[in-house]
């Protein structure tokens, strides 16, 4: 068997498996998940160039892809709306106001709004099915581990003693 690189897919297909909705107030039992592909940086994007038939030099797409993603950053802080093929950005201001304010509201800062472009949406609408896979069969996991007295992430674990418990069970005892 021979896989053909040289044709772009015009449909694309998902695995998706059903996993328990542990909500109390979930309607069914069942959500349905997309078993996803394993995340790409940027680096991860620009290497799948020569499998997906691009034409680009996989190092100018990472360049490009870095520069522009370094472009979108500044020129939205500095409150551009951002409108590409696959998403717009903009910048909220929260709060509700007098009208004679100076600054945003105690505790309140800028908030990034990113939405999926119509465009974006239209192709997955169109061109993505989705495979029913059964139901997956993982249980949850701890993903990581932060130590807050230390703040590092999955070496080691300070023991934490909290002081108004061993004082109510002293007490108590």
């Amino acid at each position: 068997m021979a896989i053909d690189f040289t044709v772009k897919d015009l449909i694309h297909k998902i695995i998706a498996k059903f996993v328990h909705a542990y909500l109390p107030d979930a309607k069914k039992p069942y959500n349905l998940r997309a078993v996803l592909q394993p995340e790409l940086d940027i680096h991860g994007i620009a290497s799948k160039a020569d499998v997906y038939n691009i034409e680009t030099d996989p190092k100018v797409i990472e360049e490009g892809l870095t520069a522009a993603c370094e472009l979108i950053y500044y020129l939205t802080a500095d409150g551009y709306k951002i409108k590409t093929p696959l998403f717009n950005l903009r910048v909220r201001l929260p709060g509700e106001y007098e009208g004679a304010e100076i600054h945003l509201n105690e505790g309140l800062y800028p908030e990034v709004r990113l939405q999926t472009s119509a465009d974006f949406r239209q192709y997955i609408r169109e061109r993505v099915q989705v495979a029913f896979d059964g139901f997956a069969d993982d249980e949850g996991l701890i993903a990581e581990a932060l130590d807050e007295k230390t703040g590092q992430i999955d070496e080691v674990a300070t023991r934490w003693v909290n002081a108004r418990a061993s004082v109510q069970l002293s007490n108590a005892a």
